[in-house]
């Protein structure tokens, strides 16, 4: 199949700050949570990185 259609949506800025705000405590949550420090060694090991040295 060639030709693939991207599918756009346009969001204004506004909404997408917003969008962005509403998740970010849950996300911060999940990285301060003992399976999101665990999630978080685990990547840094598969891509090369230093714990003590990568920002969380």
């Amino acid at each position: 199949m060639s030709g693939h259609k991207e599918n756009k949506i346009n969001i204004p800025k506004e909404q997408l700050e917003r969008l962005a705000a509403s998740f970010f405590p849950v996300i911060k949550d999940f990285y301060r949570s003992d399976r999101g420090k665990k999630f978080w060694k685990k990547y840094l090991k598969e891509n090369g990185q230093k714990a003590d040295t990568a920002a969380v």
